[in-house]
């Protein structure tokens, strides 16, 4: 079996346990694709350029480093948190969610949880996270 139909079995089955993706029947069809990860790996992405370029942007400003910086003057205590997956925690607005599937050859997935390369998702990410 080829190493990216590995991938992306590995990827879906992962996705669907989680249920961060389910089946669709959507007419709408963003492309699976792979990047090379640094471990020689692949990194499975969804092609969203086609959605992109019809979504209306949210317009939510993105917090400059030297403003989040200068809050932190005086403070004495810190933390930090790791946000792995921090997208696959929000759920998709149910309208949008046909409009997230991609298709592979064998099936049709939307996700019901926010994925990575949609316009919007930073915008929607940052204001719960500052």
């Amino acid at each position: 079996m080829e190493p990216e139909l590995q991938e992306l079995l590995a990827k879906l089955d992962y996705l669907f346990e989680k249920r961060i993706i389910s089946p669709s029947t959507s007419p709408y069809a963003s492309p699976f694709l792979f990047t090379p990860k640094r471990d020689r790996g692949l990194r499975m992405c969804m092609d969203y350029k086609a959605l992109n370029n019809i979504t209306i942007k949210s317009r939510y400003l993105l917090s400059r480093v030297d403003d989040l910086i200068d809050q932190l003057r005086g403070a004495k205590i810190f933390s930090k948190i790791y946000l792995r997956g921090g997208y696959h925690q929000i759920r998709v607005v149910e309208a949008d969610i046909p409009k997230t599937t991609s298709r592979t050859h064998y099936k049709s997935y939307k996700y019901t949880l926010m994925s990575l390369g949609l316009t919007s998702a930073p915008s929607t990410f940052q204001p719960d996270h500052e």
